[in-house]
């Protein structure tokens, strides 16, 4: 919710932190992929969790470029 991104933001500045700003969203395709014994990369490649995955990774990595 709201409040928790507000908090967990006052918590970050506190830390000297930051909150990235990509979200991962979450889906039954990870209790398929684990049912299978397969990870996602291999059971669903492009599903949400992994391009959201994928998009954090790429902020992670550009940093404070922005």
């Amino acid at each position: 919710t709201r409040e928790v991104l507000e908090t967990a933001k006052l918590v970050a500045k506190t830390l000297n932190t930051k909150i990235f700003d990509q979200k991962i969203r979450t889906g039954c395709i990870i209790s398929e992929a684990q049912a299978q014994q397969k990870s996602l990369l291999d059971y669903s490649p492009n599903c949400n969790y992994m391009r959201d995955t994928m998009r954090l990774v790429d902020e992670i990595l550009r940093g404070d470029e922005q």
